[in-house]
């Protein structure tokens, strides 16, 4: 594993791969069972041990829950099971999960700075530019 994918949460991976799953299949429903068998079927893929076992529909709904994101009944032609897309009210596009959670990730949180105010504590103390200086007799 590089250490791009050591810095991202089990979850954001999961979207990234999720999200180029769709990107390469080109299309806009996938059932879940779908979604497990692309993700599981490299033995070396890090889905195919997750804690000890294969990623499967139950971790997947799980995991990609905490984002938003809820499957579905949805149909692909004539068959009709659990699945995921990206429209609708808890699709992957529409919950934002893609856009909120894969474009805004940042490598590592950043620190704020010394100057910027935080709640609870005092600023440093910094001499005030507007008020005029006092001559002193």
């Amino acid at each position: 594993m590089d250490t791009e994918n050591e810095e991202r949460s089990l979850g954001i991976r999961l979207l990234r791969d999720v999200k180029q799953l769709f990107a390469d299949r080109d299309q806009d429903t996938i059932f879940s069972v779908d979604i497990i068998s692309a993700l599981t079927f490299d033995e070396e893929s890090e889905w195919s041990n997750v804690w000890g076992k294969p990623l499967d529909q139950n971790r997947l709904a799980k995991e990609l829950r905490r984002y938003g994101v809820r499957s579905a009944n949805v149909r692909i032609n004539n068959a009709q099971a659990k699945g995921y897309q990206v429209d609708g009210e808890h699709g992957l596009g529409q919950a934002c999960a893609w856009r909120y959670y894969l474009n805004s990730t940042p490598k590592r949180p950043k620190r704020p700075s010394r100057t910027r105010a935080v709640p609870g504590r005092r600023r440093p103390y910094q001499p005030s530019q507007s008020r005029p200086k006092q001559n002193i007799l």
